[in-house]
């Protein structure tokens, strides 16, 4: 028996420590290396404005923030910010996605969603997006914009490349433009044993 459990302990510590990997951002200047993205954003062919970038119109922590613009015109616009990092090969990870979304939107109705999470590439279209929906963009009641914290967690499995792909944004629930604001963005990436 006690040979046994010595096996069962040596073999163990061989797999060593799952791996960490996390991140954090204020987009003090710059998307820091985060990428815009879309999807559903024609109608009949047709392009609609979204954008996404670094502003100091107004932030939650420093200078800075992200902003996400979207003419939902199509009612089912996605824009996000997306980073790809390098993790082990064909292992899951719990993902973890915290930030503070600076948002208009007084109440659930007539809000849109909340994208966050991780997946091994970009979405290719839009319903890829739509498993990363999360709750609304709802600020609790306030006049104007309003920060509110949010948090996620998720498991992600890589691929044979080993890359999962953090993504966090908006998806469009009906015909109209918005703005919204992110800040304080944490990600953290644990591997599952």
């Amino acid at each position: 028996m006690r040979t046994g459990l010595l096996a069962l302990c040596g073999l163990l510590g061989a797999c060593g420590a799952p791996t960490h990997t996390s991140g954090s951002y204020s987009f003090e200047g710059s998307l820091q290396g985060w990428n815009a993205g879309a999807a559903d954003v024609t109608v009949a062919g047709m392009p609609l404005d979204w954008s996404v970038a670094a502003t100091n119109e107004r932030s939650f922590d420093g200078r800075w923030s992200a902003r996400i613009f979207v003419d939902n015109r199509s009612d089912a616009a996605k824009v996000w910010l997306s980073r790809t990092y390098k993790l082990l090969p064909s292992r899951s990870y719990d993902v973890h996605v915290e930030f503070v979304l600076g948002s208009a939107d007084t109440g659930p109705v007539g809000a849109f969603r909340i994208l966050a999470g991780a997946e091994p590439s970009i979405p290719a279209n839009g319903d890829d997006a739509i498993s990363l929906a999360r709750d609304d963009t709802a600020n609790g009641g306030a006049e104007g914009v309003a920060w509110v914290a949010k948090s996620y967690d998720s498991i992600a499995t890589t691929g044979a490349t080993g890359d999962l792909t953090a993504l966090v944004g908006i998806g469009g629930t009906f015909d109209v433009a918005r703005t919204y604001y992110l800040d304080s963005l944490a990600i953290q990436f644990t591997e599952r044993h």
